[in-house]
């Protein structure tokens, strides 16, 4: 009896893992595309070839990945701008303070 139970905990346990697994694979696979889709990108930069971009879901995936650069860009110059902003107010008033 023991040993099934055991057995039962096992088929989870590799269940379990193997779910995980995939999830990591998943993970892995986006994050090589992502790899590979700016590699295509910096390589026509350079060559001015957009032929390496041979359907429609490369062009998705580099439009995407654009958009996800650019709003990174946005919010690094915002927190910046903001920082800029907080440091020039914190002046003003020591200026005033003295």
């Amino acid at each position: 009896m023991k040993q099934t139970a055991n057995m039962m905990d096992q088929e989870k346990f590799l269940k379990r893992n193997i779910t995980r697994m995939s999830k990591n694979l998943d993970k892995e696979k986006k994050k090589n595309r992502g790899v590979e889709i700016e590699q295509q990108m910096t390589k026509f930069l350079f060559e001015k070839n957009l032929h390496d971009f041979s359907n429609l879901d490369d062009l998705r995936d580099v439009a995407s990945l654009l958009d996800e650069k650019i709003n990174l860009m946005n919010d690094k110059l915002e927190n910046i701008a903001n920082e800029i902003g907080n440091g020039s107010r914190c002046g003003k008033e020591k200026r005033h303070s003295i």
